[in-house]
This record gives structure tokens, C-alpha cells and sequence, in this order.
């Protein structure tokens, strides 16, 4: 059974509603602090409030100074976030946001897993060669 235009158009509607929050157009990316650096990390930071209703929205032009031990940064939310990655030992992220006469605080710390070879090698009881890799987590700022 063809599909037309109008059916297409729908899903892709119907998929973009899923998302549920509004494209990150602006990034903002942090130099590196002088010595060097495993790669970059991004992160997405967007902004929030509850309006009346108790529903929660999110705020789209928030203000918000990050700092870190090592480097900060401005932004405006929804931003995304490039800062020099350290791996393990990559500084906590601070978050301070502001809009409309509301403040809120968030913070960040990256998390590292280990991630294990695509083509492991189980079937000869040796799960194969495994590597880190440290992220920091999109953050979510609730004004007040």
C-alpha cells in the first residue's frame, strides 16, 4: 500500500511531538584550560519552570553562568554545551540560570563506564580489549 504525502507528514509530526522540548540552535564551546586534553565533551543545559497549573515548561532564553575549577562560561538555554574533556578527572559543571525574575542552581559531574569491544571475543572466553569513556549528563535547570 503506497504512502502519500499527508500520511509521511503525520508520522514524522507525530514523532517530532515525542521529543517534547525545542531544537538546541546555539553552542557554546569552552577553550581549552592550557594543557591538553583527552577530547571534547558536550552536553545539552536547558532551563525549566512550573507554570500555575503545576505543569512543567521549559524556558527558552535563560541566562546561566557555568564555572567549573578550571574554566566558565556563559550561555543562553537551550544551548549546547563543548568543554574540554579530562576524562575521570574532569571538574564538576555549576549551573547558575536566570529568567523572568526566576533563579535556579544545577550541577554536573562526569560519569565514566567502560565500554567493551564491538566484536568481543565471548565465544573464546575472553571478552576482548575495553576502554573508558567519560561523559558529562544533559542538564536540567528548575527556576524558582
Amino acid at each position: 500500500m503506497p504512502c502519500d504525502k499527508a500520511q509521511v507528514f503525520g508520522v514524522l509530526l507525530t514523532l517530532a511531538g515525542c521529543v517534547g522540548a525545542g531544537p538546541m540552535e546555539r553552542q557554546v564551546v569552552v577553550s581549552e584550560p592550557g594543557f591538553p586534553t583527552v577530547s571534547e565533551a558536550d552536553l545539552g543545559v536547558r532551563a525549566f519552570a512550573v507554570d500555575a497549573a503545576g505543569r512543567r515548561r521549559e524556558v527558552v532564553g535563560a541566562h546561566c553562568d557555568v564555572y567549573s575549577e578550571l574554566y566558565s562560561s556563559r550561555l543562553t538555554t537551550p544551548a549546547r554545551l563543548v568543554v574540554p574533556n579530562l576524562g575521570s578527572r574532569s571538574p564538576m559543571l555549576r549551573f547558575d540560570c536566570r529568567a523572568d525574575g526566576l533563579r535556579g542552581e544545577a550541577e554536573s559531574a562526569i560519569t565514566t563506564r567502560w565500554r567493551t569491544h564491538p566484536f568481543g571475543y565471548q565465544a573464546y572466553g575472553w571478552e576482548g580489549p575495553s576502554y573508558p569513556v567519560s561523559a558529562y549528563p544533559d542538564v536540567s535547570v528548575l527556576l524558582r
